[in-house]
C-alpha cells in the first residue's frame, strides 16, 4: 500500500549536532547546569522530543534556555564522561559528544593576606584542595 487515509502522522526531523558544551568539568557530586550549542535544533523539537543529556548511562532532562539547551550534570564517581544528547526513547540523537570531566570539588582552606586596602589592589592567595579541575578566578 503506497497511502493511508489514516490520522496517524509521521514528521521527518532534521539532523542536528551537539557542538559545545560548557563548562566542559564540575564537581563528582553533580549538579553543575551545562549550557549545550547545538545545530538545527528547534525549540519544537525540544519539547517534541522530550531530549535527555546522557553522561555515559546517567542522564538528566535537557531544556531550551533561548538558542542553547541546558542540562544538570548527574554525580558521578569516575573521571570522565562522554556527554551526548537523544530523546527518551532513543528514537532520535543528536551527532556528536563531548567529553566532561568530573573532578572533587576545590576547598578553600586559607587566604593570604586575610585583609586589605579598601580601595582594592592587594594580591591575594588561595590555599587549598583539588584547585586542578578548570582555571579558577575570582
Amino acid at each position: 500500500v503506497d497511502f493511508s487515509f489514516s490520522t496517524s502522522r509521521f514528521a521527518f526531523l532534521p539532523p542536528a549536532t551537539l557542538l559545545a558544551l560548557s563548562p566542559s568539568s564540575g564537581p563528582v557530586s553533580g549538579g553543575t547546569t551545562l549550557t549545550l550549542s547545538t545545530s538545527s535544533l528547534s525549540a519544537e523539537m525540544v519539547m517534541r522530543l522530550n531530549l535527555r543529556c546522557f553522561f555515559d548511562e546517567a542522564s538528566s532532562q535537557a531544556t531550551r534556555q533561548g538558542d542553547v539547551l541546558t542540562c544538570m550534570a548527574p554525580a558521578l564517581s569516575r573521571r570522565t564522561a562522554r556527554v551526548s544528547v537523544a530523546s527518551e526513547d532513543n528514537s532520535y540523537v543528536l551527532a556528536g559528544s563531548l567529553l566532561y570531566k568530573f573532578a572533587e570539588a576545590a576547598t578553600i582552606t586559607r587566604v593570604a593576606p586575610s585583609m586589605g586596602a579598601e580601595e582594592g589592589g592587594t594580591l591575594v592567595s588561595l590555599y587549598g584542595e583539588a584547585f586542578g579541575v578548570e582555571r579558577l578566578s575570582c
